[in-house]
C-alpha cells in the first residue's frame, strides 16, 4: 500500500461520513498502545474490530489482522499517526471477520496476506499460506507465526523477537472467556503451553481483545480455563442443567477470572450462559460409541445440488469434514445418523446421514437452523 492510499482511505472516510457532532467522541474510537519504538498495538472493540498489532519496518508496515472492513478508514488514519510508509504484509490470526473484513483495503494496494494454510483462501490476492510454521524477514524485523488450533482451524500465533512481543489472535483475551470450540480443551491447553515455552518474563502479550498482559497474565488465564473445566464436568457428572450450571455461585466465581483487564467485573447474563453451554457442547457432549467401529463407512465424497463437493474423512473419534476443499471441521457421532459439530448449539449446524435398504450411506444434509442442505454420495 501506498501512502497516497493511506491518504485516500482516510479521505473516504470523511467524504462517505455524515457530518458528527461535537458528541463524535462518544462513538467507538480506536486506541493507540505503543509498544516499543516502532511497535504498537491499535485497539478496537465496541463494533470496530479486533486488535490491530503494527510493526514499522525499513521500508513498510506490516499489520497483525485488519480489523472490520467498516472500519477501514479509520484504521488507516491511525496508521497514518504512526507513519506514511506503505503496509506491505498483514498476518491474519484466524478467518472471524472482525479480524479479516479489513483486509481487502490494503491488498487491493498491493500488501502481501500471510495465514494459515486451513484459512480461506480465494479471490484475496497474494498470499503466503503456511501448515505449521513460517519465518519472514521484512525491512529488517524477523516475523514468525506457528500454527495452533482452539478457537478456529486456523489459528496462527504471530511473534516478532525484536520487540519480545506475541499476538494471539482470540486464542486468549483479557476481556472475555476463552472460545476455544474448534481445538477443545485439549487444543486451548496446547496453545498457552506454546505461548509459556515462546515467552519471559518481560514478553508483551497482544490478546484478540482486551488489554495487552504478560507472561503471568496467560498463567492466569491457564488456571482460571483449568479450574472452570474441573467445576463444569463435577456439575454435569451430577446432572446439572445449562442453566442451574449459570447459577452455580464457584463456576461464576472463576468466570470473573478471566477478566483481566478490568473494563468489566462481569460477563453479561446471556453471554455467560452461552459460554456455558458451548463447553457442554464442546467438552461435555459424548459420542454414541456403537458408532466409532463404523466411521468408516460415512467417508467419501458427497455432492451439493449446487456443485460443491463435501468430503468426509476419518479422523480420532469422529469424522472430519471438507466443503468445497476447505476445512469445515470435526464431528462427532450422536446416532447412526446425526452427527454434531463441537462447539456448535442446536441450531447452528449439524450433519444427518442417509442409507438404502442395505443400511449404505447414500447421502448427507447440512441441517441449518432455517434450511437443510442435502448431499448425494458420488464415490469412497
Amino acid at each position: 500500500m501506498t501512502r497516497t492510499g493511506l491518504v485516500l482511505l482516510a479521505a473516504a472516510f470523511l467524504l462517505s461520513t455524515p457530518f458528527i457532532s461535537a458528541d463524535a467522541e462518544s462513538e467507538p474510537q480506536i486506541r493507540h498502545h505503543k509498544i516499543a519504538k516502532g511497535f504498537h498495538v491499535l485497539y478496537g472493540g465496541n463494533g470496530l474490530g479486533a486488535s490491530v498489532g503494527v510493526i514499522e519496518t525499513s521500508d513498510s508496515l506490516v499489520l497483525v489482522d485488519a480489523m472490520r472492513d467498516r472500519t477501514t478508514a479509520k484504521l488507516a488514519a491511525a496508521l497514518q499517526e504512526i507513519s506514511d510508509k506503505p503496509v506491505s504484509h498483514v498476518f491474519n490470526t484466524h478467518r472471524h471477520e472482525d479480524h479479516t473484513s479489513g483486509n481487502s483495503a490494503f491488498v487491493e494496494q498491493g500488501a502481501i496476506l500471510v495465514r494459515q494454510a486451513n484459512g480461506p483462501g480465494a479471490g484475496e490476492g497474494r498470499q503466503i499460506r503456511f501448515e505449521k510454521k513460517v519465518i519472514l524477514n521484512v525491512g529488517g524485523v524477523r516475523f514468525e507465526a506457528y500454527s495452533v488450533q482452539s478457537h478456529t482451524p486456523e489459528d496462527a500465533l504471530i511473534r516478532v523477537p525484536a520487540a519480545n512481543v506475541i499476538f494471539l489472535g482470540d486464542t486468549f483475551t483479557t476481556n472475555w472467556h476463552p472460545t476455544f470450540y474448534s481445538g477443545g480443551e485439549a487444543g486451548q491447553l496446547a496453545v498457552v503451553e506454546r505461548v509459556l515455552a515462546l515467552a519471559d518474563d518481560k514478553t508483551v502479550i497482544v490478546p484478540g481483545h482486551g488489554n495487552v498482559t504478560n507472561r503471568q497474565g496467560v498463567i492466569v488465564y491457564r488456571d482460571a480455563f483449568r479450574d472452570w473445566m474441573d467445576r463444569m464436568r463435577e456439575l454435569a457428572s451430577a446432572g446439572w442443567t445449562a442453566d442451574q450450571m449459570a447459577a452455580d455461585v464457584e463456576l461464576k466465581s472463576i468466570s470473573k477470572r478471566f477478566l483481566q483487564d478490568g473494563s468489566r467485573d462481569e460477563m453479561r447474563p446471556a453471554g455467560y450462559r452461552r459460554f456455558i453451554k458451548r463447553t457442554i457442547s464442546t467438552e461435555l457432549t459424548t459420542a454414541n460409541e456403537s458408532v466409532l467401529p463404523h466411521l468408516g463407512e460415512y467417508v467419501g465424497t458427497y455432492r451439493y445440488a449446487d456443485g460443491m463437493l463435501l468430503r468426509v474423512e476419518l479422523a480420532e473419534g469422529g469424522l472430519t469434514i471438507f466443503e468445497g476443499g476447505q476445512l469445515s471441521g470435526h464431528v462427532i457421532p450422536l446416532s447412526k445418523d446425526k452427527f454434531h459439530f463441537p462447539g456448535r448449539l442446536e441450531g447452528e449446524g449439524h450433519l444427518t446421514f442417509q442409507f438404502d435398504g442395505g443400511g449404505n450411506v447414500t447421502g448427507a444434509t447440512y441441517v441449518g437452523e432455517d434450511q437443510s442442505w442435502p448431499a448425494a454420495r458420488v464415490r469412497d
